[in-house]
């Protein structure tokens, strides 16, 4: 549910600090289990969110299969 609850903005970068048309997640909005703060400052925890996609697509990858009959490709 963590995942499917993330909403996923399109943003820019204050003129002189980055690439325009970015994407990403606001921190603010994050669940807790990605959400860290670094010097006050509310940031997401890359790895914190890695570990969450890889525990779905792990889950995916085990539903595919049942339903597959255990086929591969």
């Amino acid at each position: 549910d963590t995942l499917k609850d993330l909403k996923i903005y399109s943003y820019d970068y204050k003129p002189g600090y980055g690439e325009k048309n970015r994407l990403g997640i606001i921190a603010e909005d994050a669940p807790p289990e990605i959400r860290t703060v670094k010097e006050g400052i509310n940031a997401i925890d890359a790895y914190g969110l890695i570990a969450l996609l890889l525990g779905a697509v792990k889950e995916l990858t085990i539903k595919v299969e049942a339903l597959s009959g255990g086929q591969n490709g």
